[in-house]
């Protein structure tokens, strides 16, 4: 049986890179193994907090402008994510949500809790991927016209 190729779209993604952010993910997203609901909530935080940190130093000779801008606006909103729920799952007033949603998640079997953990940390991936690839252009020498507006919309978001 003959592979299939690649579409042509599919050949020039950073794969190795998209392969890094995926280790990343996974050992940030380890924190659901603690409590179900931290695969989606300090694992999001944290894989996209991780992923908009390591990327662009890994693109550091060639990162600039909008597309820098756009990495340190998704660094800030992981952290913000991940300092709210922290706080957040630290108040007194919602110890009782805390329990009860561990109480849920440990009804998870262990196939189903490591098959969320894989799933959500691929899609964490796949969540950072536009940032990734605007850093892949911008290295390439090409200059993504969306980027700008991106990143306003992410800076009004961060804002409001």
């Amino acid at each position: 049986m003959r592979a299939l190729p690649l579409a042509p779209a599919m050949t020039g993604l950073p794969w190795h890179l998209m392969g890094l952010g995926l280790v990343m993910s996974l050992v940030v997203s380890t924190l659901g193994f603690r409590n179900v609901a931290y695969f989606v909530s300090l694992g999001y935080a944290g894989s996209i907090a991780t992923q908009a940190a390591v990327m662009p130093l890994i693109y550091r000779d060639t990162i600039g402008g909008w597309v820098l801008l756009q990495s340190a606006l998704l660094l800030m909103y992981g952290l913000r994510l991940g300092s709210f729920i922290l706080a957040r799952a630290r108040a007194p007033s919602f110890q009782s949500e805390v329990a009860a949603t561990a109480a849920r998640g440990a009804k998870a079997g262990g196939w189903i809790t490591i098959a969320i953990w894989l799933s959500v940390s691929l899609l964490y991936v796949v969540m950072f991927l536009p940032a990734l690839l605007s850093m892949s252009a911008q290295a390439g020498g090409q200059a993504l016209p969306s980027v700008p507006a991106g990143d306003a919309v992410r800076a009004m978001a961060e804002i409001g």
